[in-house]
């Protein structure tokens, strides 16, 4: 199962959810987000693919993954569920207990990809476009920006630090900034 595949599940509904939340209510949560109930599939059979499409996005998500695992690959599982969220916000892949633990100790906002990890990847890509007119340079290394910021899931602060970005370099390219 890869991102935006699409599934389907042949099972019952379960509308009383037993399930530790820690931000309160989970049946409030879940009214609140429209959410019907929690679908348990009894078996493998019960979880069909509907057939996916390949798009753009996916296919960059894929490379990205690919990219991960090769990175990783002599890691062990714990840390390159680290490198993962620390370098495209993969929360979702570290274990509970060690969210808590950076939870706890304040620093869980290393793993959401910000503005200061898009400016550092900018100033890291700008030398590797010194071959081109000074004008130029800024609007090349932000549009290498863009595989980044789809690999990190279009979140909120990576893409505006990468708009504010891409219009500074734009508007240095036309000389209206020197």
């Amino acid at each position: 199962v890869r991102f935006a595949d699409k599934m389907g599940v042949w099972n019952s509904v379960n509308e009383t959810v037993d399930y530790d939340f820690r931000f309160g209510d989970f049946q409030q949560y879940m009214k609140l987000r429209n959410i019907a109930g929690v679908v348990y599939p009894d078996n493998e059979s019960a979880v069909r693919d509907l057939g996916t499409k390949e798009s753009l996005f996916r296919k960059i998500l894929h490379l990205r993954d690919r990219t991960l695992a090769y990175v990783t690959k002599d890691l062990s599982v714990v840390n390159a569920n680290l490198v993962g969220a620390l370098f495209f916000g993969l929360k979702g892949a570290l274990d509970s207990d060690s969210k808590q633990q950076f939870i706890k100790s304040g620093i869980i906002h290393l793993f959401s990809v910000s503005g200061l990890h898009v400016g550092i990847l900018f100033a890291l890509l700008l030398p590797l476009t010194l071959f081109l007119p000074v004008n130029k340079r800024y609007l090349a290394a932000s549009i290498l920006l863009i595989p980044f910021i789809l690999t990190t899931g279009t979140n909120v602060p990576a893409v505006r630090a990468f708009l504010m970005i891409f219009v500074y370099a734009l508007l240095r390219c036309f000389c209206f900034l020197m």
